[in-house]
């Protein structure tokens, strides 16, 4: 009978060679980690330091060295002696003068002239080469304000030679010097013809204003006192208004009066009452109506009689007449303005019938209502003629206004410039040569500016940080391997549900007369941080899966060596150690270890003879004494057909058959990226978990081993990193996986190393290693010890 062996392929998916350009985009993470690459790769770093600093040492010692001259001087503007607006004459002659000294200083202008005056030409700078002259000067020179808007400039010359710094500089600001002053002769006659022309020029436009306000008084109609415009309807406007404002409040107070009274009269009431408030009142009255009379009507018509006389006319004018006609009306018709009259009316107010004195006192308001009611309507009537004639004068005084305003803002610029003028006249000595020039710092020999230590060390240091940091950049770029947690969540897609120490064989204590080997450490060690890693992998499947049901979980890993064996034998005790019945099943057909590693030794009833028909369950299960609640399926004898035998229906009913027995059955079968099993056994289980350790290639490896569960319809639960070396700082910084000192997996006189994944040749022929101890074992018949 032939014996069926399958090869590795390496042109289907399941090849970890397939896909080799990964998407390195997944490694940026949306940013480049800048702190995470410091971290990883410093010494990239650190090496590019010392290397810019060794070149910038060499380049201090190499470089020609540069000399600097440096000059300080005050060029200031000089302002005009006098101050102020003159119209169309005033000027600036300041406006961003500070702004242009040093494009004029660095002008090829002032470089040409310095350079042909001062004797520049035999300095050792220009000697061997005297072609652009002009042009090399300027890039070597620099004038800079000391502060911005500052009159203080800095005039700077850079060479090789220092004493030809200092004569440079000397020449440069000699030259502007002179051209300062060849620009800016003296300007004192200049400025005072244009204020001799301004001064003309206003005196003229004054005299023209006061003439012409003359002829204006002369003019308008305007009353005039002094040399100021009256309105005379406006003011009799407002004594019309002043009056009648009295006269409507008098009119309202006897009308609430009038009212009272009439009221208490049809009402029958105590006349007597209204007598005596009415006698004092009238009596009141007759004193107060005389004064009044006296003030508003009489007094203002003997004023202007008075006033008359005083302007010349005689008794007999007509005015005169009209006056002292009014005068007699009043007396006729107010007759108590005549004191015995006044006396006469006190007297009837105090004697009389009841009834008549207050009807007689009611008739008097009412006639009193009546009197104030037409003067009244007649000041109403004045007042509106008032306005008119206001209205019309009004005109004028806004015109005699705007001319008195315009004389007073030309004899304001008038004086002004006389003033300057007489300014000018005691200043005449003084001249004004537009800028005040002086050397404050007189030019310095060549002081070495470069190349300097700190500048040399410090840019070469700089440059070599930055060199160093690209190339650790693109290293970290190329490198597959996982950074951080996130990042294995991140790309995988899956929680990662645990973190698994390594284990430290050597050290390891057994419990007296186990047969389970060092790697059980849930066994040996319960309390060891490596069996807390386990039980924190069993507390993350119950708190995820507690409302759903994972019974059969399989565990499996991208590629040999990557501990899926370990992981499957610790988290099936963690989980038998918390109460449940659990049953561990070796469905690695090809290179079962299981059992070696609880220390059972060769087994000849296991799984494959469960599926195949030829073994009852019960005679397979094999006892665990140091482990209640834990039972464990061998493979049994290896078949010569494992990817049908675990693809078939009698495989996928052996399962359903062990969901009924058992809580949990955890499944161990062979690397997904070296046989094509686990997917077979993928899509008939509840639950995966992939497992894998760090290293060059762990993310493409890991990721490829996702994909292909997925595509057969496995359901991947999480992610448990093995291997992860917490001394080293953490997996995810450096490249330390394996048991202390052993390869991967579990080294312990059985072991299969299969090399480090730096690279596709090495993944290729770990696989093809696979096969090959798969091979032996066939050949051999016999699983070797």
């Amino acid at each position: 009978m032939s014996t069926l062996i399958e090869s590795p392929n390496t042109n289907n998916q399941l090849s970890p060679s397939n896909n080799s350009d990964f998407d390195l985009m997944q490694m940026a993470g949306g940013g480049v980690d800048v702190w995470g690459i410091v971290a990883r790769r410093k010494w990239l770093l650190i090496l590019g330091l010392i290397l810019g600093l060794g070149l910038g040492y060499i380049y201090l010692l190499q470089a020609d060295p540069v000399y600097e001259s440096t000059a300080r001087v005050l060029i200031e503007t000089k302002k005009p002696p006098v101050m102020g607006n003159f119209g169309e004459f005033g000027m600036d002659y300041a406006s961003g003068g500070e702004s242009k000294h040093p494009i004029i200083i660095t002008s090829p202008k002032i470089v040409a002239q310095a350079f042909d005056n001062h004797g520049l030409k035999d300095l050792s700078i220009f000697k061997e080469d005297q072609t652009e002259v002009v042009s090399k000067m300027i890039r070597n020179l620099e004038v800079v304000s000391v502060e911005d808007g500052s009159d203080v400039f800095d005039i700077k010359f850079r060479s090789g030679h220092p004493d030809d710094c200092e004569r440079v500089v000397t020449a440069i600001l000699r030259q502007y010097q002179k051209f300062l002053q060849e620009t800016y002769k003296d300007t004192s006659g200049e400025i005072k013809d244009l204020f001799y022309q301004a001064q003309e020029v206003h005196m003229k436009k004054l005299e023209a204003l006061q003439e012409e306000y003359k002829k204006f008084q002369t003019d308008a109609p305007l009353f005039w006192r002094g040399n100021e415009s009256v309105n005379l309807p406006a003011e009799h406007q407002a004594v019309h208004d002043a009056k009648l404002i009295n006269l409507k409040q008098e009119m309202a107070n006897l009308a609430a009066k009038i009212k009272t009274i009439q009221d208490e009269i049809n009402a029958g009431g105590n006349l007597d009452a209204i007598l005596l408030a009415a006698g004092e009142t009238m009596t009141r009255n007759v004193s107060l109506q005389r004064d009044q009379l006296i003030n508003t009507r009489v007094m203002p018509l003997i004023l202007a009689r008075e006033e008359l006389v005083a302007q010349g006319f005689g008794p007999e004018s007509p005015k005169i007449l009209a006056v002292d006609r009014q005068l007699e009306l009043l007396y006729e018709k107010y007759p108590e303005l005549n004191s015995d009259d006044a006396d006469a009316a006190e007297d009837a107010a105090s004697s009389g019938d009841t009834t008549k004195l207050v009807q007689n006192y009611l008739e008097s308001l009412k006639q009193r209502y009546a009197e104030i009611a037409e003067e009244s309507k007649m000041l109403e009537g004045l007042f509106q003629n008032e306005e008119e004639a206001a209205r019309a004068l009004a005109v004028y005084e806004a015109q005699g206004e705007s001319l008195q305003k315009d004389i007073e803002r030309t004899q304001k610029a008038y004086d002004t410039t006389t003033a300057a003028i007489e300014q000018m006249i005691v200043l005449n000595d003084t001249k004004y040569d537009g800028f005040k020039y002086q050397d404050l710092s007189p030019p310095s020999i060549g002081e070495k500016v470069a190349p300097t230590i700190p500048k040399s060390l410090g840019l070469g240091g700089i440059l070599g940080l930055v060199c160093g940091f690209g190339i650790a950049y693109l290293v970290d770029l190329s490198d597959k391997a996982f950074r951080t947690p996130d990042e294995v969540a991140k790309v995988m897609g899956l929680p990662v549900v645990g973190h698994i120490p390594l284990i430290d064989i050597e050290s390891q204590k057994l419990l007296p007369g186990s047969t389970v080997t060092p790697v059980v450490c849930t066994v040996h060690r319960p309390r060891s941080p490596q069996a807390e890693s386990y039980r924190a992998v069993r507390t993350s499947l119950y708190f995820a899966f507690k409302d759903k049901k994972h019974q059969v979980i399989q565990v499996t890993s991208p590629m040999p060596g990557d501990g899926k064996s370990t992981l499957a034998t610790n988290l099936a005790v963690t989980i038998a150690q918390s109460g449940k019945s659990v049953l561990l099943m070796d469905a690695d057909f090809r290179r079962p270890t299981l059992h070696k590693v609880m220390g059972l030794g060769s087994q000849e009833f296991g799984l494959a003879g469960i599926v195949q028909g030829t073994v009852d369950p019960e005679d397979a299960y094999c006892e665990l004494p140091e482990i209640p609640n834990l039972k464990m399926l061998a493979c049994g004898h290896r078949p010569v057909n494992p990817s049908e035998l675990l693809s078939s229906e009698d495989f996928a009913k052996t399962l359903d058959m062990l969901r009924e027995r058992f809580d949990f059955v955890i499944v161990d079968t062979p690397p997904v990226l070296a046989v094509s099993d686990p997917c077979a056994v993928a899509a008939r289980v509840d639950g995966i978990l992939l497992t894998f350790r760090i290293h060059k290639r762990a993310r493409p490896l890991a990721v490829r081993a996702k994909e292909t569960l997925a595509n057969v319809g496995g359901n991947v639960i999480g992610v448990v990193v093995n291997g992860v070396d917490q001394e080293a700082g953490g997996y995810y910084s450096h490249y330390r996986y394996g048991y202390s000192g052993y390869r991967y997996a579990y080294n312990y006189k059985y072991g299969y190393g299969y090399g480090q994944y730096g690279s596709e040749q090495q993944e290729t022929k770990a696989i093809q290693k696979y096969f090959e101890d798969d091979k032996k074992e066939v050949v051999h018949g016999k699983l070797e010890e």
